[in-house]
């Protein structure tokens, strides 16, 4: 149960900055410089990046990488809200400086692929000890 709700939230952060990320890349009025995200060849970059890691977590063999890839996802953005909640701009490397909502994206992503892939090793240890009973 642990193991595919942590594969199926990889796979939902994954698709999410994604498409974040290639909306980007394209002219629209969700994600750009005056859309509901703001869109700069960084962040573009960062978005396709991790969702692209997120979803290819969700393909791996063993779950302790589905695990550790998580939590590495989630300290990820975690880093990139506190960077982003400091200096919105990245010493003008946005274009657009990020706007709260990039910050609520990746503060929720880091803080649920955070809790998924702790909760998912504790569950799946708690698993392994009645197994051994």
């Amino acid at each position: 149960m642990a193991r595919d709700m942590a594969r199926g939230i990889a796979a939902l952060i994954g698709l999410l900055l994604v498409t974040i990320g290639a909306l980007g890349l394209v002219d629209n009025p969700l994600v750009g410089e005056y859309g509901l995200f703001a869109a700069s060849p960084l962040l573009d970059l960062a978005n396709l990046a991790i969702g692209t890691a997120a979803v290819g977590l969700s393909f791996a063999r063993r779950e302790q990488d589905v695990r550790r890839g998580l939590v590495g996802i989630g300290i990820a953005a975690i880093v990139l809200v506190a960077v982003l909640i400091a200096d919105p701009s990245i010493a003008a490397v946005l274009a657009p400086p990020a706007n709260p909502i990039d910050e609520l994206v990746y503060a929720t992503v880091g803080l649920v692929a955070l809790g998924v892939g702790v909760l998912a090793r504790t569950t799946t240890r708690e698993a392994d000890v009645a197994d051994d009973w």
